[in-house]
């Protein structure tokens, strides 16, 4: 609909009347063009913000965003294709495990990653920290490596859901990240573009998630279950509690170092070992590549132990152009200037550590960024030596910060210091998986994998 007026379509939903799929169709193509700005596409998504989207028009606009660009099939392939998505956490660096331990099982994994979003890390800035990565191919290279080696990671670009490229970073610095609609969309184009039969997603709530509540978290894991179901992915949604970041590290290659170390067995942060075996074990329940939780538990620890997936891991980034000997080392050539700790500044037990607090404190080190062409530190951000629940006596290193300069260093310490409460008595130990939705309903955690 080339006639399409942006005024009256942005006006139209801020009075809260549904848009017409042709008309959601013809906003994203002209967005895509450049007849269409990016206030004016600012201007709409506020809109969206506040008076939200039908299931109807989420669609439509899944729909839209993703005819924006090409889609990818893998003809040639007979594994199961699939992946996992997150919702955004501070910390958050599953995909880098889990995406390895699967295609060693067997299964391929074309993977397009994003950008990190306001406090939350992004893991295409992770692994770009990886010095000589190249987190863009064209579409044939990106098959060819699925075919190949079962793995890829791939960042969005003018080809795979462009619309979506551009909108994502203007969600980034505008105040509408939150929007149901908007992360639903934003989540399934990339994902069905990249030709996959099935996928989980982790869908975060507490203090470091966008959603911070279980209900709206529920809310958020039906939507994407519904829509993927939709469009004939076999989808799961694994809810999951970012109340405290996860595992030890924040920060781009402060996480694939953690990672690294995870895949070669030489760590194994607790909360980040059950949330990757819990995702892998659900994802590989909902496609039929096990019958049972415990089978694909075993699967996914014997991979890793043996280390199949760490050979994986190599594999990808090395056909990515990504430094090898960086990942043997795990030293980077660029060095922070600064590094300061933070201490207890008295005896008692860790009660909180609020993750959104933490995932601001690694912007002000520039592991992230305030506006869309904000320069990423690759090796700037935050080692945790202490966690939620951890007894501590005054003067304990809690945790450390790195960056460019001891400005940054100190902004960033204010900002962590706040965000940890310690008190007498421990804190309530609520469960990391808390519900679990797929496309028959949503159960407790508990009793989704005990089944």
């Amino acid at each position: 609909m080339p006639n399409l007026s942006p005024y009256h379509f942005i006006t139209e939903k801020q009075s809260g009347r549904e848009h017409l799929a042709a008309d959601i169709a013809a906003f994203i193509d002209g967005f895509v063009k450049g007849r269409i700005p990016d206030y004016q596409m600012t201007a709409w998504m506020m809109a969206v913000y506040f008076k939200g989207m039908t299931s109807s028009e989420t669609l439509a606009l899944t729909e839209a965003m993703l005819r924006s660009g090409e889609t990818v099939t893998h003809d040639s392939l007979l594994n199961p294709i699939v992946d996992k998505h997150s919702t955004g956490g501070v910390g958050d660096k599953i995909t880098l495990i889990l995406a390895p331990m699967l295609a060693a099982l067997g299964l391929a994994v074309p993977t397009i990653t994003g950008r990190g979003l306001a406090f939350t890390g992004g893991t295409t800035d992770k692994f770009n920290s990886i010095p000589g990565f190249r987190s863009e191919m064209n579409l044939d290279d990106f098959k060819h490596q699925v075919a190949d080696i079962g793995l890829a990671f791939v960042s969005q670009s003018s080809s795979l859901a462009p619309a979506d490229g551009r909108m994502y970073a203007l969600r980034d610095v505008t105040g509408t990240v939150q929007s149901l609609p908007l992360i639903i969309s934003s989540i399934l184009c990339k994902k069905i573009a990249e030709g996959i039969q099935g996928i989980v997603f982790d869908v975060k709530c507490g203090s470091g998630a966008f959603m911070d509540r279980v209900p709206y978290a529920r809310q958020l894991a039906e939507g994407l279950v519904h829509v993927g179901t939709s469009y004939g992915l076999d989808s799961v949604a694994v809810i999951t509690r970012m109340d405290t970041p996860l595992g030890l590290a924040v920060g781009n290659w402060l996480e694939v170092i953690e990672s690294v170390r995870y895949l070669r067995a030489e760590t194994t942060p607790p909360d980040l070992h059950e949330l990757t075996l819990s995702l892998g074990s659900a994802l590989m329940q909902q496609v039929g590549a096990v019958k049972h939780a415990n089978e694909a538990r075993a699967k996914l620890e014997q991979v890793r132990d043996s280390g199949h997936a760490w050979e994986r891991f190599q594999s990808a980034v090395e056909r990515q152009g990504g430094d090898l000997r960086t990942l043997d080392t795990l030293e980077h050539p660029l060095k922070p200037q600064c590094k300061s700790g933070l201490e207890a500044p008295k005896d008692g037990i860790i009660h909180a550590m609020d993750a959104r607090e933490i995932g601001f404190a690694a912007v002000d080190l520039h592991a992230g960024r305030r506006r869309v062409d904000d320069e990423i530190d690759p090796t700037a951000g935050i080692v945790l030596h202490r966690k939620t629940g951890d007894r501590v006596t005054k003067g304990d290193l809690i945790l450390e910060v790195q960056a460019a300069d001891q400005e940054l260093c100190d902004q960033a310490l204010q900002r962590a210091r706040s965000a940890i409460t310690i008190k007498e008595h421990q804190p309530t130990a609520d469960p990391l998986i808390v519900e679990v939705v797929t496309p028959e309903g949503t159960m407790p955690a508990a009793q989704y994998f005990s089944a």
